[in-house]
């Protein structure tokens, strides 16, 4: 090459003399694995891994279960869906669907980004409606005690405190929190002829209205039934996965099915600690 001749920013000399433009096609691709649901801390559940640039939406498809098919509850090809990262003004990160055809486009823009992946959401057809009831855990005596079942009469009825079978964490909170907020003799009055919503219970009311909600965090319970005569029907409980509160389906893997007890408690924010029966310090 004589002295005088250079090189263009972004090409590459052969053997031969002549020179080759260098392509911007990334070598790595990151996938990120989000969760399918909503609920706190749900960014900090995500899992990350690094693959080849796959040459289609199926063969990333495919990259994304060998690589983090672990964390899914059902890794099957049809139940996971490819996600483009776009950011709103407050540069806030958000996940565009995308669409098989335009894979070459897609690997083309996503060049030095993440492509989200995530499991399907489960259809609500497929979801067993029907009222769970209710029940609080709360420290007494330094143990774990559970709210009795117990409803007083109004208007010529008794019934137990319960909520519809929530479809997921949120709507589970939401559920409670709304019927904490209303009059417990209009809870009962407006659901005489009709399914509960958010039936909460004097017992519930009370601890509820003892404790700063807004410094609370939500937890689940489901419980194992002890069938020795006298034995209560709380007696043994299970504690939800924490992936449950942010993975729809993992939700709906665990909530009791109508009629069955959920029960739930209050834990600090600070310290992740149950709240005394004294409520908040």
């Amino acid at each position: 090459m004589p002295p005088s001749a250079a090189l263009d920013v972004g090409q590459t000399v052969k053997p031969s003399g002549t020179p080759t433009p260098t392509t911007d096609k990334p070598r790595l691709l990151t996938l990120v694995l989000l969760t399918s649901g909503e609920g706190a801390n749900a960014k900090d559940k995500e899992k990350y891994a690094i693959v080849r640039p796959p040459a289609s939406y199926q063969e990333a498809v495919a990259s994304a279960l060998k690589a983090l098919g672990r964390y899914v509850s059902d890794p099957r090809a049809e139940n996971i869906e490819l996600l483009y990262p776009l950011y709103d003004t407050d540069g806030e990160r958000l996940w565009a669907k995308t669409d098989p055809e335009d894979w070459d486009l897609i690997m083309e823009a996503v060049s030095g980004k993440e492509l989200g992946v995530r499991e399907r959401v489960p259809s609500d057809s497929a979801f067993t409606n029907g009222p769970v009831i209710l029940t609080y855990g709360f420290m007494k005596d330094f143990r774990r005690t559970w709210t009795d079942f117990e409803c007083p009469e109004y208007y010529g009825r008794a019934s137990w405190p319960m909520i519809d079978r929530p479809k997921s964490y949120m709507e589970a909170v939401e559920s409670i929190m709304n019927g904490a907020r209303v009059n417990f003799r209009d809870i009962c009055h407006s659901t005489l002829y009709a399914p509960p919503t958010s039936l909460i219970s004097v017992s519930i009311k009370k601890e509820l209205d003892s404790v700063d909600l807004k410094n609370c965090v939500f937890k689940f319970h489901v419980f194992t039934y002890d069938e020795k005569p006298g034995a209560r029907a709380t007696n043994f409980w299970l504690d939800f996965p924490e992936e449950a509160y942010t993975d729809v389906r993992r939700w709906r893997e665990w909530v009791p099915e109508p009629h069955q007890i959920l029960g739930f408690t209050l834990h600090r924010k600070s310290s992740g600690k149950l709240v005394a029966e004294d409520g908040m310090p």
